[in-house]
């Protein structure tokens, strides 16, 4: 009988030290609630609100999967430890009310909306220096960040990467650094 106590008594520990363990790993992988997210509303655009919806976001800490260029040129490498903003989107623009014209050319007016979306970290003393990996569904090298292209009434995920060697994040803003009904010109 003394013999089972004493095995149940090393169970519980291992137990606990396991759960214990999976609670760090967990945490450093998914920022916990100190980490403030932006709340979900319209994101603004020239100092305007936009009708491009922020649904939600969150941040995640992870190694970069391949290597990078930024936006600055700084070469990321495979490995990297990145922060990952992962944001819904959704296109509230429509063909009654698309978004912002590129040009004075007449785009065709469906509603889509061609969007460059950046983030910055955040941390007691201010915004946190850093790269952003572009990636997306368009390249336009005078605007830097995600870019994405939103049917009306389309809802979307994606992610902005972005590259520090800080780690007292505590929050972080997403950026609308561009948004028109078509591609943008240079």
């Amino acid at each position: 009988m003394k013999k089972r106590t004493q095995m149940l008594a090393v169970l519980a520990v291992l137990l606990i030290s396991v759960a214990a363990a999976i609670g760090f790993f967990a945490s450093t992988l998914v920022l916990g609630p100190k980490f403030e997210n932006p709340a979900p509303g319209y994101l603004s655009y020239n100092g305007n609100p936009s009708k491009i919806y922020l649904v939600s976001s969150t941040v995640l800490e992870s190694n970069a999967n391949q290597t990078y260029i930024a936006a600055d040129g700084q070469v990321i490498g495979k490995g990297s430890p990145l922060f990952t903003m992962a944001v819904t989107l959704r296109n509230d623009y429509s063909p009654d009310d698309p978004a912002p014209p590129v040009t004075s050319q007449v785009a065709p007016v469906d509603g889509a909306a061609y969007v460059c979306l950046s983030a910055q970290l955040i941390n007691n003393q201010g915004v946190i220096n850093g790269s952003v990996i572009s990636t997306g569904d368009f390249y336009a090298p005078s605007i830097q960040g995600t870019a994405l292209v939103l049917a009306a009434g389309q809802t979307v995920s994606a992610s902005i990467y972005y590259r520090t060697d800080q780690a007292d994040v505590n929050g972080f803003r997403i950026n609308l650094n561009f948004l028109g009904d078509s591609v943008p010109l240079s």
